[in-house]
């Protein structure tokens, strides 16, 4: 089989990036069984080029291959990123596979495919479920599923919303979920038995569908040694920090948040999610909390022996199982009880839980991911 896969989307040039890590670590080590995989990078700072550079050094990621493009200009780099996959087809006599993320780029990667032989799959991440059902966008979303090779789902509740909406779910299709380093995060510590204060910890955006205010909420109903410790932050609009003053204000919780801001993804495990009671997953009503995530921190959270609260939409029940982590409502009431009861299991039934938990989290480890995506490839 033909083994070269052109990553069809610039990914930002800097290692603070939660997608550029995912996509450099999931295809980095598909490289190491047997892939040449080419990822075009946006970057005009040659440290950072070189950090990227000693980043897939340093992981042994012998085929994996960036391509920077340096212009500030959108369309120039989309265009160099265009001629260069063109040229590198045009010496493939087997054709190679196309990575889309979503919809993104379709046209331009049909051109490609069309003249090599190739063979275009796509990822479905938050953005790539339809949201509106007019017959009009049900029809482009069937076409876009028939024309492709393959489709990526990071969650089988995709597959569901798919499924419940009456869309053909295509025949090659695989559920990968991001990868996690599960051996980073199975360093997190646990607290002490005697800790005064008990943290329940937040990694990640606060984005609308997340639901964050359920965090503040529930804190307002817990005993006042419970504290929210919070590492992530808002990409746009109001900044982090008024944010978070806000919500504290709000629920009445002032005193009793730990926000931590913005840290560099190396340094979440040892700065935000040691030392926490339980992690925790907030998530909103909509479609995309509901069926199109993949919770990455609750993947990551799972790979720890700390407990672990979520929301039980098909998004997090698919990819947990319906006994390992604390499943509760968006009832802020109910998720305070559930904190509560994570926090007050029996030593031996939490043992048992973070058993099967962990047993879980393995399965989404970067290596057993490369190796389902490299045998859904030899099948398609």
């Amino acid at each position: 089989m033909n083994k070269t896969l052109l990553y069809f989307r610039e990914i930002s040039c800097g290692l603070d990036s939660g997608m550029t890590l995912q996509v450099l670590n999931d295809y980095g080590h598909l490289s190491n069984l047997g892939y040449t995989v080419i990822i075009p990078v946006h970057c005009s700072s040659a440290a950072n080029q070189r950090v990227l550079e000693h980043f897939v050094e340093t992981n042994g990621f012998k085929n994996l291959n960036l391509f920077f493009c340096s212009s500030k200009y959108k369309k120039l780099r989309f265009v160099s990123i265009f001629i260069k996959f063109w040229t590198l087809i045009r010496s493939k006599k087997n054709g190679c596979v196309l990575v889309l993320r979503e919809r993104k780029n379709l046209s331009p990667v049909k051109v490609l495919s069309y003249f090599s032989g190739g063979t275009v799959v796509s990822e479905l991440h938050e953005g790539g479920l339809p949201r509106d059902e007019s017959r009009k966008v049900h029809n482009r979303f069937q076409k876009f599923f028939d024309s492709i090779g393959g489709v990526i789902f990071t969650n089988s509740s995709q597959i569901q919303y798919l499924n419940e909406h009456g869309y053909r779910v295509p025949e090659k299709s695989v559920v990968l979920p991001n990868g996690v380093d599960t051996h980073s995060f199975s360093l997190a510590k646990a607290p002490p038995a005697d800790a005064a204060a008990l943290f329940v910890t937040y990694t990640g955006q606060f984005t609308s569908w997340k639901n964050i205010p359920l965090l503040f909420d529930s804190l307002s109903r817990l005993p006042a040694n419970f504290r929210l410790r919070i590492a992530g932050g808002k990409s746009r609009g109001e900044d982090s920090q008024s944010y978070v003053a806000r919500l504290e204000k709000e629920f009445g919780v002032a005193g009793r948040v730990d926000y931590l801001g913005f840290l560099h993804p190396s340094e979440v495990v040892a700065s935000a999610i040691s030392g926490s009671a339980v992690l925790v997953v907030p998530l909103g009503e909509n479609m995309i909390a509901k069926f199109a995530t993949s919770p990455m921190k609750l993947v990551e959270y799972m790979a720890t022996a700390i407990p672990i609260v979520a929301v039980a939409h098909p998004s997090v029940t698919h990819l947990t199982g319906d006994d390992t982590v604390h499943l509760s409502s968006l009832d802020p009431g109910e998720f305070a009880a559930a904190i509560r009861a994570a926090v007050g299991e029996n030593p031996e039934q939490r043992r048992q839980r973070i058993e099967r938990t962990n047993r879980v989290s393995r399965q989404y480890d970067h290596l057993e991911r490369a190796r389902k995506y490299d045998l859904w490839l030899r099948e398609i």
